[in-house]
């Protein structure tokens, strides 16, 4: 049997205000508006993100391949570092155990041998570029002048010095293409670069950069045959740096000098 609804009821209904969990609270209401509000932008705000999306995994891609790089680089250079430190040379055959072993140092015959293949594992890594291809330039200035390769010694000394504008191996890639040109046969080169070596030639007491300048000077200045410019330099050095442990050797240049 269909029980019928009192017309009173309805009427209560109506008038009735909604209970607390079934009316909306102030924080419904309000993300309600703010949705309303942000629908029209919805496309606009999914394409910002998925760019955001893009571009951080653009960012992540490439610093892992700079990362993979980097340490493509160091393998190369350290690389390099095993062949010219290491490595050890010795005319006679070596046993076998040692080379079977996989850690044991390179051997080669010759220093000759160990200097060309030090060049090439340093050209590898230099040709790779980064942080290591600059001194990878140092290091086959000096090992070109060890194997009596002035000009090329001369010429990657000059590399190194022109890319190298604030490094603490400028003082050595100078007094290295100094000792290439003197090499060579240009004198006054040579003693140009090595005035170089002073830091400021107006003031004395500067420390280790005057005093080499100063010795250079003196050699190369008596290699040229101007005796009294090398005694008046050598004599300097002496004079200004009386704890130099290039003293005695500029004493004894003087000595040999003033005796003739």
């Amino acid at each position: 049997m269909a029980i019928k609804e009192d017309p009173s009821w309805k009427k209560r209904r109506a008038t009735e205000k909604p209970s607390e969990a079934e009316a909306p609270d102030a924080f419904q209401t309000t993300a309600g508006r703010l949705i309303e509000r942000l629908r029209p932008h919805l496309k606009l705000m999914a394409l910002g993100l998925a760019v955001g999306v893009v571009l951080w995994a653009t960012v992540f891609t490439m610093r892992y391949f700079k990362n993979k790089k980097a340490m493509r680089n160091t393998a190369a250079f350290g690389k390099a570092l095993k062949v010219g430190v290491e490595s050890k040379v010795q005319a006679t055959e070596p046993d076998r155990d040692v080379l079977e072993d996989p850690g044991a140092p390179q051997i080669f015959k010759t220093e000759t041998e160990r200097g060309e293949a030090f060049l090439k594992a340093l050209g590898d890594a230099k040709k790779l570029g980064g942080s290591f291809a600059t001194s990878a330039e140092l290091l086959r200035a000096a090992t070109l002048f060890k194997l009596a390769k002035y000009d090329e010694a001369a010429t990657a000394y000059k590399a190194f010095l022109d890319k190298a504008k604030s490094s603490p191996f400028r003082f050595a890639a100078l007094e290295g293409l100094g000792y290439a040109l003197e090499a060579k046969g240009d004198l006054d080169g040579a003693l140009a670069r090595f005035a170089e070596l002073d830091p400021d030639p107006k003031k004395t007491g500067s420390g280790l950069g005057e005093e080499r300048a100063l010795w250079h000077q003196g050699r190369v200045l008596s290699a040229k045959g101007d005796k009294a410019k090398a005694i008046e330099v050598l004599k300097k050095l002496v004079a200004d740096f009386p704890s130099s442990p290039l003293k005695a050797g500029a004493e004894d240049r003087l000595a040999a000098l003033e005796s003739t």
